[in-house]
């Protein structure tokens, strides 16, 4: 089955090895533009580095940030959703896989502006 996710942007957490980082190589296979997220910027441009060699033609981008804590996740909201003035490197996020589908749904619905504050595990 051939799947084109081409013009939608995926934030994969967690993505610098094993499953998220299989996730990522995958959905760059199909022509999504992926986002790499790790909690250290060596691991996040190794990843980067490591998908670009497999999936040539790959667009991808990085964000360190440790999405356990409240800064991580205010910097990972920052890079991806906030409104930015003309001229500054920002884009949303089409869909996610990871802990970042609190942040996809705070995105979406616009319920947060200023970063989160508190993050809530929504699994059940």
């Amino acid at each position: 089955m051939k799947i084109d996710l081409s013009g939608k942007t995926a934030l994969v957490t967690g993505s610098t090895a094993g499953i998220g980082n299989a996730i990522a190589k995958g959905l760059a296979g199909t022509g999504a533009e992926v986002v790499i997220n790790g909690r250290g910027q060596a691991k996040v441009d190794a990843a980067i580095a490591a998908i670009a060699k497999a999936v040539p033609g790959a667009k991808i981008r990085g964000i360190a940030a440790d999405v356990s804590t409240s800064a991580g996740c205010k910097a990972l909201y920052s890079a991806t959703c906030m409104e930015r003035p003309a001229g500054a490197r920002a884009f949303s996020v089409d869909f996610t896989h990871g802990s970042g589908a609190v942040m996809y749904t705070a995105c979406k619905a616009r319920r947060m502006t200023a970063g989160l504050d508190e993050v809530r595990d929504t699994r059940g």
